[in-house]
């Protein structure tokens, strides 16, 4: 899921229903429905707006498709190998992730160039670029983030989480992160850092994907039983308090 301007987010069921809906950050109400589609596919993993420009990408387990954020018509696909689970960006660059070594860069509709990547020889399982300190931040399915420099080392190893990382982001001060253990951390973004104890979501499935507000004061929660819970952030405090209040 990811969030497409001041009003609306986009989500990605597994067998491929797309919808778009609205939202105001300080409404208490339910996001309401504004467009739908359907991918045909086996398995959908995760959608993603463009950066500057009026297209969205959603991967599956076998190719890559590009739509038009207005209409949600497909205008490019490309066919992947590698069971690709995760996509993330790098200012304008889309990064494609999947089996051990698997990664693919795009910087247009409908292209896609596959690149090695040799730092984390496991399969990569969430992605996030932070632009400030110029990190590429990586989760695995064992559970450790990988802080990557720009010469492509392991710069840090953040542990903690007990099960694959299913989605990172971040926020002005800290990376977001959550797990096949549903559980969310929070982590200071100068030091790598985890700044809270664990805080278990209240799911009875694994929260696979997030995305926060430009405002940062809500957090979207995307599960595998195909909801989508809110929570709340307080911008003001140092810490993550575990009384955040679902909605």
């Amino acid at each position: 899921m990811d969030i497409i301007n001041d009003e609306d987010f986009v989500t990605i069921t597994s067998n491929g229903n797309v919808n778009v809906f609205g939202y105001t950050s300080m409404d208490n109400k339910l996001p309401t429905e504004k467009q739908a589609t359907s991918l045909p596919g086996t398995l959908w993993r995760k959608i993603r707006k463009l950066k500057d420009q009026d297209a969205l990408i959603a991967i599956s387990d076998t190719k890559a498709v590009w739509l038009d954020t207005k209409t949600l018509k497909v205008i490019a696909e490309q066919p992947l190998d590698g069971d690709p689970t995760t996509i993330g960006f790098e200012d304008n660059i889309i990064h494609i992730f999947g089996k051990s070594n698997i990664h693919y860069i795009s910087e247009k509709p409908g292209i896609i160039v596959k690149m090695p990547l040799s730092a984390v020889n496991m399969r990569i399982t969430a992605y996030h670029y932070v632009k400030d300190y110029n990190y590429h931040v990586i989760g695995a399915e064992n559970g450790n983030i990988y802080i990557i420099n720009n010469k492509g080392e392991i710069a840090t190893t953040l542990t903690g989480h007990e099960g694959a990382i299913t989605a990172l982001g971040c926020t002005e001060r800290f990376i977001v992160s959550t797990g096949y253990d549903r559980r969310l951390r929070y982590w200071d973004i100068s030091n790598g850092k985890s700044i809270i104890a664990n805080f278990t979501v209240g799911f009875d499935k694994w929260p696979l994907t997030f995305t926060i507000d430009p405002k940062e004061v809500m957090i979207w929660i995307g599960n595998a039983d195909g909801h989508v819970n809110r929570y709340c952030i307080d911008p003001n405090m140092s810490r993550l308090s575990p009384a955040i209040s679902q909605r």
